[in-house]
Order: structure tokens, then C-alpha cells, then sequence
């Protein structure tokens, strides 16, 4: 897909846009197409892809904070992993998939 095409949809600037695809690039998540009717298409299948994969690669790692307590760094420590955990285990074809689901459910509620 052409970046102004991606970029149209959920109205992100181009010009970050085209940062951000850079980061994924850089990770193997998204490869660029040279030419008129170039762009950049998923390196891989969405089932391939984690959710966790794309925060790592456009956030970077976690950075640690100085003159907090050691049982704060250790609680922090804990979220983090089960974030990790959460975003690693889900991929964006479960994303497609769940968000195809919740469209379609039939809701009886008045």
C-alpha cells in the first residue's frame, strides 16, 4: 500500500507515518515496494506478527528510571513481563479475527 493510502484511513500525517514505517522496516515487519506503484506490504503473515513485535520495534526498550524504590522497580518490573506477555501472545491476524467477531455479533440488547 502507498503511504498516503495507509495514512488516509485513520488520518495519521504522512510524514510520521513514513517514521514509523521506517521502525517497522527495520525490524523485518514491513518491507518496502520500489517503484510507481510502490508502497509497503507486511514482511510476513499477520499470524506472524505480534502485537508486542510492533511496540518493541516503534517504542524501543524500556528505560530505567533512577531514585525509584526497589519494590516499585520490582512491581514495575512484574507489569511489564505480563504486558510482554499479553502483546507477544496476541497477533494482528487474532486482532482481524476478534475484531471480524465483534462486527458480526448479534446483540439482543433494548
Amino acid at each position: 500500500m502507498k503511504v498516503s493510502d495507509i495514512a488516509a484511513r485513520p488520518r495519521i500525517p504522512a510524514d510520521y507515518l513514513v517514521q514509523v514505517l521506517i521502525l517497522l522496516k527495520t525490524a523485518g515487519i514491513v518491507e518496502s515496494v520500489r517503484g510507481k506503484q510502490g508502497g509497503y506490504r507486511l514482511a510476513k503473515s499477520p499470524g506472524r506478527i505480534t502485537v508486542g513485535e510492533v511496540v518493541a520495534a516503534v517504542e524501543g526498550g524500556s528505560q530505567a528510571v533512577e531514585g525509584l524504590s526497589v519494590s516499585f522497580v520490582e512491581v514495575l518490573g512484574r507489569a511489564e513481563e505480563a504486558a510482554k506477555s499479553i502483546l507477544e501472545g496476541t497477533s494482528f491476524e487474532d486482532l482481524a479475527r476478534s475484531e471480524l467477531e465483534a462486527r458480526t455479533a448479534v446483540s439482543y440488547s433494548i
